[in-house]
This record gives C-alpha cells, sequence and structure tokens, in this order.
C-alpha cells in the first residue's frame, strides 16, 4: 500500500496525519515537489537527485543568494529583490511563514523586466530545479540536479516529455504518468492498494498499474469543491475492471450536494470523513484573547477593549508597531508586543482562550490554525476572517454586530456548558471525525 497525492500542500498534510493516527504505515508518495517536502515524504524528483533529509538541513537565507559581485540584495518580511545599479534583475521569493526568509525561489529578469529563469532551493539550501522560460514568460523546461549539481531530470513543458538519467542510462517518458509508475515500479513499492487525493496524475498513475492477482482496493479521499456533476474521472475510477475504488467526502456540505448528484448505484461508493486533528492542550476559559497582526488596523479593538473590561487583550506582531497601535497601552486591559519573538508567540497560544480573527491585513504566524489546535475559541468578522474553515459560522459576525461578539465572549467565559458548545461547533465546522470512522474506510 502507498498514499501518492499530486502535491503536499495543507489539504495533504492534514490528510496524511489524519491516516497516521489512525494506524497507517505505508510509504507516501508526492508528484509536485517543491524542494520542502517534509522528511517522511519522497518524490520521484527527490530520490533521483538524492535529496534526503538529515538533521543539519538548512534552508537558504535571503541575504546568502548567489548573485554577480557588487549587485545588492533588499528584503522586507514578504519578499526579496536583486538590483543592479537600481535596476531589478531578480525576485526572490519566500517560504511561509515569510518573516525568516527562507528562500524558495529566485526569479531572474531580462533588460525588460521578463523573468527568464527561476532557481528552486530546498529545505536542505540547495539549487534543487531550475526553470526556464520564453518570451511569452511561459515554462519551457525544467531541470533537477543531484548533489552534485549534475542534471538527472528534464522535463519538457511544451511536449510533456520526462528525461531521466539514471546509472549512466537515459530513460525517455511521454508523460508525468509513465514518469511516476516507473519511479513506483523502479522502488518497488506495493501498488495492489492506493490512497490517493486527487483525480489528476494520481489517478492516471493508478489506471496504468496493474495489480499483482485479483483487483486492487483503492481509496480516493476528496478534498476539493464539487460541481453541477460528478467529475468525469471519478465516475471512470467506479468502472475501472482491475481497480475498485472507495471514495471518502472530507467535507461535509460537499458530500451532501455529491448524494443529490450521485445516481442510486453511485451513492455506494461514496463515505463522510473528516480529520483528525491534535489539540495541544484544553481550553481553561481564561479570560485573555490573542490578536496577531501585521498591520495597525484591528477591526473594532476599542469597543472590545472597552465593553469587555474583565478580559486582557494580547497582540502581536512580527514587525515594529505604528504610534496608533502604540496608544492603545492607554487601556489598562492590553498588552502589546512589537517584533514579538517566537518564544512569546508559543507563551500566548498556550495561554489565552480566545482567538480573535479581527486584522484587516493579511494572517500571519498560521494564526487560525494554531489557536484552533490549542482549544482556543476563534471568533472574528464577517470582513476579517481568514480561515473560515475553523470558524464555525455563527462565531463570525457582521462588523458592524460588535455588540454580538462581546455578548459571546461573555457567555463562553461564564459559562462551561456555553463554552463547550462553542468549541464543539467549531470543530464540527473544521470537519472533525472520529476514529472510528478512519478505522472503517481503511
Amino acid at each position: 500500500m502507498i498514499c501518492l497525492f499530486e502535491r503536499y500542500d495543507q489539504a495533504s498534510f492534514d490528510l496524511l496525519r489524519s491516516l497516521k493516527a489512525a494506524g497507517l504505515d505505508c510509504p507516501v508518495v508526492v508528484i509536485r515537489d517543491d524542494g520542502y517536502l517534509a522528511p517522511d515524504v519522497e518524490s520521484p524528483y527527490s530520490y533521483f537527485t538524492g535529496d534526503v533529509a538529515s538533521e543539519d538541513d538548512l534552508p537558504l537565507y535571503f541575504n546568502l543568494v548567489p548573485k554577480p559581485h557588487l549587485w545588492e540584495i533588499r528584503s522586507s518580511n514578504v519578499n526579496g529583490e536583486i538590483l543592479n545599479m537600481g535596476k531589478k534583475r531578480a525576485n526572490i521569493f519566500y517560504r511561509q511563514p515569510t518573516h525568516e526568509r527562507r528562500v524558495r525561489a529566485v526569479e531572474w529578469l531580462d533588460d525588460q523586466g521578463r523573468v527568464r529563469a527561476a532557481d528552486i532551493y530546498n529545505r536542505k539550501g540547495r539549487l534543487f530545479a531550475q526553470i526556464t522560460y520564453d518570451d511569452a514568460q511561459c515554462p519551457t523546461h525544467t531541470r533537477y540536479f543531484n548533489q552534485d549539481n549534475v542534471t538527472v531530470i528534464m522535463e519538457n513543458h511544451l511536449t510533456e516529455d520526462i528525461v531521466l538519467t539514471l546509472d549512466g542510462k537515459r530513460h525517455i517518458f511521454n508523460s508525468k504518468q509513465e514518469f511516476v509508475i516507473f519511479y513506483l515500479r523502479y522502488r518497488g513499492y506495493d501498488t495492489d492498494r492506493i490512497i490517493y487525493n486527487s483525480l489528476a496524475t494520481p489517478f492516471l498513475v493508478a489506471v496504468g498499474l496493474t495489480p499483482k492477482e485479483g483487483r486492487a482496493e483503492d481509496i480516493l479521499f476528496w478534498q476539493e469543491p464539487i460541481g453541477e456533476e460528478l467529475p468525469g474521472n471519478m465516475k471512470a475510477a467506479m468502472q475501472l475492471p482491475h481497480r475498485n475504488i472507495r471514495i471518502a467526502v472530507q467535507d461535509k456540505q460537499v458530500y451532501d450536494k455529491i448524494l443529490k448528484l450521485a445516481t442510486p448505484k453511485e451513492k455506494s461508493y461514496f463515505r463522510n470523513v473528516g480529520y483528525l486533528y491534535q489539540y495541544h492542550r484544553l481550553n481553561n476559559m481564561n479570560p485573555e484573547a490573542l490578536i496577531l497582526t501585521n498591520s495597525d488596523q484591528i477591526e473594532q479593538i476599542e469597543p472590545l477593549l472597552t465593553q469587555l473590561p474583565n478580559v486582557h487583550f494580547h497582540i502581536g506582531a512580527i514587525t515594529e508597531m505604528s504610534s496608533r497601535l502604540m496608544e492603545l497601552n492607554r487601556y489598562p486591559n492590553i498588552s502589546l508586543y512589537p517584533n514579538i519573538r517566537p518564544a512569546k508567540v508559543s507563551e500566548l497560544f498556550a495561554r489565552c482562550d480566545l482567538y480573535l480573527d479581527i486584522n484587516i491585513s493579511d494572517e500571519i504566524l498560521n494564526g487560525s490554525r494554531t489557536a484552533f489546535e490549542n482549544n482556543m475559541l476563534i471568533l472574528s468578522f464577517e470582513t476579517t476572517c481568514h480561515n473560515r474553515r475553523f470558524v464555525a459560522e455563527s462565531h463570525i459576525y457582521p462588523v458592524e454586530n460588535v455588540s454580538a461578539m462581546v455578548g459571546k465572549i461573555q457567555g463562553v467565559l461564564s459559562l462551561p456548558s456555553e463554552m463547550e458548545a462553542a468549541l464543539a461547533k467549531q470543530k464540527q465546522a473544521a470537519n472533525q471525525a472520529d476514529l472510528e470512522a478512519y478505522k472503517a474506510i481503511l
């Protein structure tokens, strides 16, 4: 058995963690590799380039990007750039969280400011791949390098061919599907049962693999929205002569919609199975609220401060704070943390039992998710909610109805049963599953 994911995004991470919590132990393969896969995840690219993780892995810091002599590197907490005599010659992009300035890609520009090449750096700070672009700034080729900076994989985006140099021999594949199938067979993985979460390449790979005997038993974890009819590949998966399939839909609303679209026979393939989350602690009903922001635009902060005098508000920012924000220090129930350190962030997530997602600008430090995993009650406004997946719909208020948020905070801090009910709604909104549901689908 293997897990085969199209990409290692948040949805794949959550699924993998849920599967492991349910006791699943099998190889995990990701097809699209950005160089920052987890140590327990492999891709055909990381395997053939010898990109093995170690404890000494260190990403490339922004000021160490190789550049011509005397060219200048400038950086913010969001991204960076390389200049020559004041003219921009490259864009530097960081991994999340961007304020740590770990380089993931450097786009090199021509005299007209067009992207002509992109260097992709991995979690070890090594040049992992390089993409070339044509005049229309469309990618034409990607080269993947081994530890000695020698090209071992060449991917042609125009013809979709992939050339692999392995043990001194060239292998040519007409598609990514062929390339992945070769890799799986070369690794000797058992593919008579595949768990996948995409009807793109993972599904095509499954179609191209014939089980050693009988029919394979696959599970598709569906993590996307659904249109007005079932996807063609989903219907095709139900009819494969050599592979049986069960489909676990991870969002309850999507599952309900699928049941309305599916025929009686098709309905038998579907189950609703959410995620198994790991909570770091219990909610202790402490009257302390955390807000993380990268600007001084915090919705309704002064009405909240004045109407909730018994709640202490902690506001953290990874940068300096403006005078507008610092002036809030006149309220006795607030603490401000400009240039907040990671240790203080962790301390506040462990200490506060309310998380207010009310900053108007971008979310920082994956605040909503971290709050969710710390069993903090998350409240927000319709204009500020950054991640609705972790917030119950009834906990998102019209911005003009701050009194409703105030009333909710007062209620959950005074009655344990009300806090428990609010947290239950929050977990239901995040499609929390139970262990038995996973054991049943597996």
